[in-house]
């Protein structure tokens, strides 16, 4: 569905619900979508293109959040977590 890594996983559909699940070693991120709609009998065009828009989304927010992981992103938890208490 769009990505230049060499992700792993799995999709399926049955009646009425869409699924996908890949994982992305070289960012040790993982990316699910789960749709309530049946990708078999609709426009193929009007549905995927709204997939496609999610799972673009969904990897733009991966490639985000490596690099924040990347930057330690939980350096302070107390500044990015309001209310967050160290245990």
């Amino acid at each position: 569905m769009g990505s230049s890594d060499n992700l792993i996983g799995h999709n399926g559909s049955d009646f009425g619900v869409f699924t996908g699940m890949y994982f992305n070693p070289q960012r040790n991120t993982g990316r699910i979508i789960i749709s309530n709609t049946d990708t078999d009998f609709y426009d193929d065009e009007l549905i995927w293109g709204e997939i496609r828009e999610i799972w673009k989304s969904l990897m733009e927010y991966e490639i985000e959040f490596s690099n924040k992981k990347s930057s330690n992103l939980f350096g302070n938890k107390a500044e990015k977590f309001p209310g967050y208490v160290q245990s």
